[in-house]
């Protein structure tokens, strides 16, 4: 990508300790940044020679600068164990490179002082929830509605504070894809900004599905969407031609200033490198600069007021 453009990862993944759960048990290490579910299969998680175990956010700043990645927005979620404490230990260390996304499972008898906590005291920009069935807490919670009573006080929260909610809800099959009553909250909590990770998680050749998903979301201006995973999950070869064409519909749909960039790391960079992760859509998508400008900086820098 040229340098002219700055960059924000909106989407990455620390791991201090590897240790997850969801639909196939609890996620143990088994080194060479694998693990092994208690159903017994395994998983690459962590590139190799990114990590045994874990993937530091130091290790994290080596690849950021190697590639001239400015700042990166912190998520979590269950598939690699909530990671609140070191993701916070990461912006207190690194405060102009790093943002921290809370997270909690909604279930927990003390979620709201958890939720408290981590927005009053730990200084999170908001809240991360990983619905996804297979990668998320929707794999032991199937009965789980984003709109439901585990999260009312979430949204009013929310609501009240201006917070950012970030969601990833898993494919189009799943019962996690709940676009329509996210699409319903954000008219009814207009003050939060809601983030819908990996675009709707398309795969190849859901390129009716993605422009009809778009068209739900085109008349709320505090839906965003994030490219993370997109050109990984699309399983294509340069020039990523589903990728670039589920760019370019949200470009014409909802617009480059609802759209970031993000790669997933660590899991995606098994797949391609962290400079084919970023620069694919500079290379690629035939975007005027002031559209990549909102895609790899403009857009996190708003929505995570960073």
């Amino acid at each position: 990508m040229k340098e002219r453009f700055r960059a924000i990862d909106a989407h990455v993944h620390v791991i201090e300790q590897l240790k997850g759960i969801g639909y196939r048990g609890e996620l143990r290490p088994i080194g060479k940044g694998k693990g092994r579910w208690a159903n017994g299969e395994e998983l690459r998680i962590i590139p190799e020679g990114w990590g045994e175990s874990s993937f530091s956010y130091e290790e994290l700043l080596r690849r950021m600068d190697a590639n001239g990645v400015e700042k990166a927005v912190l998520l979590q979620g269950s598939l690699y164990g909530l990671q609140n404490e070191y993701s916070v230990e990461a912006v207190e260390k690194y405060p102009g490179r790093f943002a921290a996304m809370g997270s909690f499972d909604p279930y927990c008898l003390d979620a709201e002082e958890i939720m408290h906590r981590l927005i009053e005291e730990c200084g999170c920009k908001g809240l991360k929830f990983e619905m996804s069935s297979l990668g998320g807490f929707m794999g032991y919670h199937s009965e789980f509605k984003i709109d439901g009573p585990q999260m009312k006080e979430v949204w009013k929260y929310a609501q009240e504070r201006g917070l950012v909610i970030s969601l990833d809800i898993g494919d189009r099959k799943s019962p996690s894809f709940q676009l329509d009553s996210i699409v319903k909250l954000a008219e009814k909590y207009s003050n939060i900004k809601i983030v819908i990770e990996h675009m709707f998680c398309a795969g190849k050749g859901e390129r009716n599905y993605v422009e009809r998903y778009l068209d739900k979301i085109s008349s709320h201006s505090n839906i965003y969407v994030t490219l993370a995973s997109v050109v990984t999950n699309c399983l294509q070869g340069p020039p990523y031609r589903d990728a670039i064409f589920y760019l370019n519909a949200a470009c014409e749909r909802i617009g480059s200033e609802r759209i970031m960039w993000g790669s997933d790391l660590p899991i995606t960079a098994s797949v391609l490198p962290y400079e084919v992760l970023k620069n694919y859509i500079a290379d690629y998508s035939g975007l005027k600069e002031k559209d990549l400008e909102n895609v790899y900086y403009n857009t996190a820098k708003l929505v995570y007021g960073l």
